[in-house]
């Protein structure tokens, strides 16, 4: 039987090209947002020194 998992993501830094948020979980997962307003983008863009939680999982896309 598989577990499922629920991920509580963390943003915790942006990539500049393209524009992309940063987000992990602490199962060890990577995702990314590529949609998102300035507002978000903006507050992410101190995530490195303050990451801060996640959750919209409807726009996170996995990538590990």
């Amino acid at each position: 039987m598989v577990k499922s998992h629920t991920h509580h993501w963390k943003v915790y830094s942006t990539a500049l090209v393209p524009n992309t948020i940063m987000v992990s979980c602490s199962c060890g997962a990577e995702g990314q947002v590529t949609k998102f307003t300035q507002e978000e983008w903006d507050r992410a863009f101190y995530a490195p020194s303050e990451p801060y939680p996640w959750e919209d999982d409807s726009r996170v896309k996995i990538v590990k």
